[in-house]
């Protein structure tokens, strides 16, 4: 009847709608809103995950283990937090290119990372001691990403624009990539430092962005 297809549709338009706009949005701190994660009992994605995936890796398990459970490195990742907050960071992913935020925030699509390359100018930038680089060290477009473990957008960005630009623009040498920490509180994100750290403890082994490609996947799970 024609009543009732009006009915069932303006629900389903509802919902359709609400799915395309979720689809580049960035989670913030400050909020409630965004994607509700996976229980971990539906996930390899807990920090006993995280211990696996690092076997899985070939990491010395024991040396492995004693980092993350220490909290040796909670100091460390908290200071990306930090600096993200000072650079007006306030959700993730959020994304700077030789300084400049790229606007809109959010998981976005790869051509806006490519308009934003295209037209950036050869800068020098500097950068921690300790930052994860991926590509050229000595590339003059720097692209740095405010990512937490946990968010859907983020794992978003890692699954459909992240791939594109680090064939294209990564390991060309064209730019180069920094990742840093910016995890969102436990009570909406409670494997997100967790993860965090055992990224810097893969790290001493010289694994980082194993694990950090790991832990997305543990994420998708």
């Amino acid at each position: 009847m024609a009543g009732e297809d009006v009915k069932i549709s303006i629900p389903v338009a509802i919902i359709l709608g609400a799915a395309l706009i979720a689809g580049s949005v960035l989670i913030t701190r400050g909020s409630t809103a965004g994607l509700r994660t996976q229980p971990a009992a539906e996930t390899a994605f807990t920090v006993d995950g995280l211990k696996k995936l690092a076997k899985s890796l070939k990491l010395n398990a024991k040396d492995f283990n004693a980092c993350l459970d220490s909290g040796k490195y909670a100091d460390r990742v908290k200071r990306d937090l930090d600096a993200g907050t000072a650079l007006g960071v306030d959700g993730t992913p959020s994304f700077f290119i030789n300084g400049e935020m790229i606007q809109p925030l959010g998981a976005q699509p790869y051509a806006l990372f490519k308009e934003y390359i295209d037209k950036t100018k050869n800068k020098e930038v500097e950068l921690n001691p300790d930052d994860h680089v991926s590509g050229n060290p000595n590339a003059q477009i720097t692209l740095i990403e405010y990512s937490d473990f946990e968010c859907p957008f983020c794992l978003k960005f890692f699954k459909e624009s992240y791939p594109i630009l680090k064939q294209e623009y990564i390991d060309t040498g064209k730019i180069r990539f920094v990742y840093r920490h910016f995890m969102l509180p436990p009570n909406r994100h409670p494997m997100a430092e967790p993860s965090a750290r055992a990224s810097e403890c893969a790290a001493e082994q010289g694994k980082f962005w194993e694990m950090h490609d790991g832990i997305f996947a543990l994420q998708a799970k």
